[in-house]
């Protein structure tokens, strides 16, 4: 995070994880397996979603993007898809995109 975020960005992260509480659905997507069904990630996205409606309203400073250089942005981008490719299986990483899509631009 210390590469995506400036120093502001990060207390305000901080804070987000020490404040946030846990959720059903962290478990069960922890769990995912990476061979989950379309139907089984959906759902799961749908119910994510007024838990991450909740993080967002409550804690917006982390959920901005850096800003700067079209450079620094495409920088960010990539770190945060490396990060992701890591961290999270596919089935995963199809469900933060599937709430991706259901937040739109909120």
């Amino acid at each position: 995070m210390t590469r995506l975020m400036g120093s502001h960005q990060l207390a305000a992260y901080a804070d987000l994880l020490r404040s946030v509480p846990a959720d059903p659905t962290d478990a069960e997507f922890d769990a995912l397996p990476a061979d989950a069904d379309p139907a089984a990630r959906q759902d799961l996205a749908a119910r994510m979603l007024p838990h991450i409606r909740r993080i967002r309203a409550q804690h917006p400073l982390p959920m901005t993007q850096a800003t700067g250089t079209r450079g620094e942005e495409r920088r960010v981008t990539e770190t945060a898809a490396a990060a992701m490719t890591e961290f999270y299986n596919p089935a995963q990483r199809d469900v933060i995109r599937r709430v991706s899509e259901l937040l739109g631009d909120e």
